[in-house]
C-alpha cells in the first residue's frame, strides 16, 4: 500500500460492537495540482493504490466508510480531507 494508507487505533462503532478498519485512506498532507484532486471514493482508493476490482467489491459490500458515513456508491464524493476506511468484510 501507499503512504496514502493509516492503520491506526479506531474507536468502537455505533452500536457498541468493536470494528477494526483495514486500512484509511488519507490525503497525506499532499498537496495536489488543481483538476487533480482525487475527488470521489472511488478515486480515493485507486490513488492509494488499492486494485479497481477490490475497491469495486469493498464498496459493493459495504465496507466502506466517508467520514464515518458507509457508502456502496464509487461516485460518493471525497476530496481531502474526508477520511475514507476500509471495513473487514
Amino acid at each position: 500500500m501507499s503512504d496514502d494508507v493509516d492503520t491506526g487505533d479506531f474507536e468502537d462503532g455505533e452500536d457498541g460492537e468493536e470494528f477494526i478498519p483495514v486500512a484509511v485512506v488519507m490525503s497525506a498532507g499532499k498537496v495536489e495540482p488543481p483538476g487533480e484532486t482525487a475527488s470521489t471514493v472511488l478515486d480515493r482508493l485507486l490513488a492509494a493504490g488499492i486494485g479497481h476490482d477490490r475497491a469495486v467489491t469493498w464498496l459493493a459490500a459495504g465496507a466502506v466508510q466517508v467520514d464515518g458515513e458507509p457508502t456502496t456508491d464509487p461516485s460518493t464524493p471525497a476530496a481531502p480531507p474526508a477520511r475514507v476506511v476500509l471495513l473487514p468484510t
